[in-house]
């Protein structure tokens, strides 16, 4: 999915730009303009959130079937009101490797995407199939909003602002939410 939500984010930005140049493109024997590049970018959406062969969304939390083994440490250990103690590298290993769908839902989280082998159930052991890549936020921005322009922004602030000064991280990530959310 990773190259899926890369190249759907450059439809939205290069439209975004081609609404205000008010321009289009010619490809071949068509025509790219700005809604058709959005159109574009919308089904690859769909098809995250449910709208493909397998009837399943990738996006953790989102619809009625989801991932529910994923490959995230924290999704995969008990929280701590239900387990105070500590728990150390190795002793995760045996909540990692179970089989029970992961104690906590990392609700938003788009999943690797689909497997070439048929029936391919979704578990943390296919680290490839099931972890996230970084363009997550983007879709939670398309669906909170709507409005290809300022998420464009979003996703570039909230994505750089992981490298950015340890001290302003929190200040970036409350700005961008703010808007966003």
């Amino acid at each position: 999915m990773q190259h899926v939500t890369s190249l759907s984010f450059l439809l939205l930005a290069y439209s975004n730009y081609l609404s205000h140049a008010n321009k289009v493109v010619p490809c071949g024997e068509t025509t790219a303009t700005p809604a058709l590049l959005k159109h574009l970018a919308k089904r690859q959406v769909d098809y995250i959130l449910g709208d493909n062969p397998l009837g399943m969304s990738y996006m953790v939390g989102y619809g009625p079937r989801y991932p529910r083994r994923i490959h995230h440490r924290a999704s995969s250990l008990p929280s701590v009101a239900v387990h105070p103690a500590r728990i150390g590298c190795k002793a995760g290993s045996r909540y990692f490797f179970s089989p029970n769908p992961n104690p906590n839902v990392l609700v938003g989280a788009v999943v690797g995407g689909p497997s070439r082998i048929p029936g391919l159930s979704f578990s943390n052991r296919s680290p490839q199939h099931t972890s996230m890549p970084r363009w997550w936020a983007f879709w939670l921005s398309f669906q909170a909003t709507n409005d290809f322009a300022s998420v464009s922004i979003y996703l570039y602030i909230c994505m750089h602002s992981m490298w950015s000064p340890k001290g302003k991280r929190k200040e970036w990530r409350r700005r961008v939410l703010s808007v966003i959310v």
